[in-house]
């Protein structure tokens, strides 16, 4: 049995094979050219890539991914966005990141993460990661929480009825800035680290590959992702799954005052 720690470690090494090649081959045309629908040739690649780099240790694993939904059928389950944020990729926006979270053997949903990452594109970004009980990392280095309440708001929404409910946050709260960067896992990290006063996607689009790691990190940092109920944000990890809205913050406070002004 892998314990969270070495799970952490492990995925950092993993994900960096995949961060090697995504920016060695950043802004090329032949890794960015689309496969089918939104998917690059960088997608698979990436994901090619983790898949025989958790070979190379030996590790009874079974992947979620999503791109190929399932390879493996191991003890251990892992969520995989090989590249998440690829429409930016696709652009030579180095804004993307590489996501990966770890289920141990006999459990089934995302918040029975024991350890992620999540590894910027962006050149010299350092991973952020979590293993449970043990904190949350940059790089090598457990990570200080900024406490100075941020302005910036990461928001996604599409249709009106969304706007409407953002805006009847917004309104109560004055002064924030509303940024779409295109990377979940990124702005969620962000988010966990007090960088944004929170993380608001009202799409219902948000899959278990798309934030597992991400969820992992900010709940491992004692913050907070429900859904526009309040709920605990959770989903089944054995196949890619939508897990709907999504609401983070490190706040409670805070929390409760949007929970409350979107369903006002």
């Amino acid at each position: 049995m892998y314990d969270g720690e070495e799970l952490r470690k492990i995925m950092i090494d993993v994900t960096y094979q995949s961060i090697k090649y995504l920016r060695k081959n950043f802004c090329n045309k032949d890794e960015i050219k689309l496969i089918k629908g939104e998917t690059i040739k960088a997608d698979l690649e990436s994901e090619k890539i983790i898949a025989e780099a958790l070979s190379s240790y030996g590790i009874d694993y079974k992947i979620v991914t999503e791109e190929s939904n399932v390879i493996g059928n191991g003890k251990y389950t892992f969520i995989l966005d090989p590249l998440d944020g690829s429409i930016n990729y696709e652009n030579c926006i180095p804004w993307s990141s590489v996501s990966l979270a770890v289920i141990p053997p006999n459990k089934k949903k995302v918040s029975n993460s024991i350890a992620g990452v999540v590894y910027p594109v962006y050149f010299n970004g350092e991973p952020f990661s979590f293993s449970k009980g043990n904190g949350c990392f940059e790089g090598n280095n457990k990570i200080e929480i900024n406490k100075e309440e941020s302005k910036i708001l990461f928001a996604y929404l599409e249709k009106e009825e969304e706007a409407f409910k953002l805006a009847k946050f917004i309104t109560k709260r004055p002064g924030l800035k509303i940024r779409s960067l295109g990377s979940s896992a990124l702005e969620l990290i962000y988010t966990g680290l007090g960088r944004s006063y929170a993380f608001i996607d009202l799409r219902g689009k948000l899959r278990n590959v798309d934030v597992a790691a991400a969820i992992g990190f900010i709940r491992e940092c004692n913050g907070f992702v429900v859904n526009s109920k309040g709920e605990d944000s959770d989903v089944d990890a054995n196949n890619v799954n939508v897990i709907g809205d999504v609401i983070a913050t490190l706040s409670r406070k805070t929390l409760d005052f949007i929970i409350n002004s979107i369903n006002g």
